[in-house]
């Protein structure tokens, strides 16, 4: 009797499993697919998918599509599409143009190498040929229009575009900027040469047949022609000293580009003369070389953004150091804080704290991105960005802060001490008191200096913060000794309100 109810039991128990093991594996996928649907994803393009909604009249679906392809992928069709569009080379992207964002990507289209992929057709090269023709003609004819400040923000976009790309980007910037070096755009073979059996197409095209270089900028071997060339006024300089800054990056302290080393040796050796302070410290200037903007915009003119309200997307590349940032800015971030800059960017106007999905439904509106009415890590970091970017002060403090801890944004003391000068140069104390602490430890591309830390002490007291006012008091009552005595080691007291950190 009691071996039967043992055995009905267990065939009970085994009928069960199967059914409670199904459940939960339906429940498990029904969970990741929601998941999945409902977290951040970096989407990728291609520029066939941008041209694909272009032509089905989904214009800002496909400059969104066709700006991630040319950025992150170094697509030579989307960049020239991009060029078109804000050129307004048709009637119908009059709302979407920009003279500046347009000479951005023809002059990137005009360097790239991918063309080279190619360079094996006669009528492929002719039809190429065509097409960088008109993106030269069309550049030089923007960049001869734009005004001085234009004519920075460019400079400040190329350079930003291709710092995203890493090492390989900052290569090309010190290239651009090496006087030993002209870079044209590709050169393609006007004629393919004649090859022996055996022999392949670059190696029958001469010694330099299939290089990206001239020396002078147009000596080219085997036959090759440049076409499509930039000429005149461009808009990096030659410079020794950027030169080197930007192969110095590149290099990462020989944790960078294979080659980068070469080319700084290269500018050693055929540098004239002896070298400058300048030049002695391009390393140093390198270590605080900063990317020209927190997000892709322009800070002189609208904002980055075109009378059309579309917003110049920064396609920045993710990778794993920033991805953490990201993650712990998303956790770390306190919420009034966000829903503070809503309000100050008229997001949140008219709506209170406890309605602040609806004020991210039209801050990602006006990124134009999916309205979840939560905003993904980057959304929160952008929209501290962008507050800052428009003077706020808190914002702007924030920021700083956020650098010096690395949350939401990698670490990066030099940005950390630009944001938090801004503040300080409004009054704010909290952000004076940072940059004496800053200033008091050093750290990676900041000096330690005991001078300064003083300073924005005394200016964080003045202020009004009151931490390191009473502290500063104290030190009015109790002078430090003499220099030649023993040094008094005051403790330094934190700020009570850490809801920034």
């Amino acid at each position: 009797m009691h071996l039967s109810r043992t055995r009905q039991n267990l065939v009970t128990l085994l009928n069960i499993v199967p059914r409670f093991l199904l459940s939960f594996s339906i429940a498990v996928v029904v969970g990741g697919l929601i998941a999945a649907l409902v977290a951040p994803v970096q989407v990728h393009a291609d520029s066939y998918e941008g041209l694909d909604s272009y032509n089905l009249n989904r214009k800002e679906e496909a400059i969104h599509l066709l700006r991630r392809a040319a950025w992150q992928d170094n697509d030579l069709f989307a960049q020239l599409k991009l060029g078109d569009i804000y050129y307004a080379k048709s009637d119908r992207d009059k709302g979407f143009e920009d003279p500046v964002e347009s000479a951005v990507w023809y002059y990137i289209a005009l360097l790239n190498v991918n063309v080279a992929e190619h360079a094996y057709l006669t009528p492929v090269m002719d039809k190429l040929r065509a097409m960088f023709g008109e993106a030269s003609t069309r550049f030089q004819e923007i960049y001869s229009s734009l005004l001085q400040d234009e004519r920075i923000d460019l400079r400040n976009r190329i350079t930003y575009i291709e710092a995203c790309r890493g090492p390989d980007g900052f290569m090309l910037l010190g290239q651009l900027h090496d006087p030993r070096i002209t870079r044209t755009s590709i050169p393609l073979q006007t004629t393919p040469p004649q090859t022996s059996p055996g022999e392949d197409y670059w190696s029958a095209a001469g010694p330099q047949g299939g290089s990206y270089y001239g020396g002078g900028g147009s000596q080219y071997y085997g036959g090759t022609q440049s076409f499509g060339s930039l000429y005149g006024d461009q808009p990096l300089e030659k410079n020794d000293l950027e030169a080197k800054l930007f192969y110095t990056l590149a290099d990462d302290d020989g944790h960078g580009h294979p080659l980068a080393k070469l080319y700084l040796e290269n500018l050693g050796t055929y540098a004239s003369g002896p070298q400058g302070p300048g030049e002695t410290k391009a390393g140093d200037k390198a270590v605080r070389w900063l990317s020209p903007f927190e997000f892709y915009a322009d800070t002189t003119r609208i904002r980055g953004e075109l009378p059309s309200g579309l917003v110049l997307s920064d396609e920045c590349p993710i990778n794993n150091a920033r991805a953490r940032a990201l993650a712990l800015g998303k956790e770390r971030i306190p919420a009034s804080v966000l829903f503070e800059m809503l309000q100050f960017l008229d997001y949140g106007r008219g709506y209170s704290f406890r309605e602040m999905p609806l004020a991210v439904r039209k801050f990602q509106y006006f990124l134009r991105e999916p309205q979840t009415g939560d905003l993904t890590p980057l959304q929160l970091v952008r929209l501290i960005q962008i507050a800052a970017v428009r003077g706020h002060k808190k914002a702007q403090r924030c920021l700083g802060i956020m650098y010096v801890h690395g949350v939401g944004v990698v670490k990066d003391l030099v940005r950390a001490e630009k944001w938090l000068l801004a503040a300080d140069a409004q009054g704010d104390g909290e952000a004076s008191y940072a940059l004496s602490e800053l200033y008091a430890l050093g750290g990676r591309g900041i000096e330690k200096s005991e001078d300064k830390a003083t300073r924005f002490r005394q200016n964080s007291a003045v202020a009004g913060f009151a931490p390191v006012r009473s502290e500063f008091l104290r030190l009015l009552d109790n002078p430090p000794p003499p220099s030649d005595g023993p040094r008094r080691h005051h403790r330094r007291h934190r700020n009570s309100d850490d809801s920034d950190d």
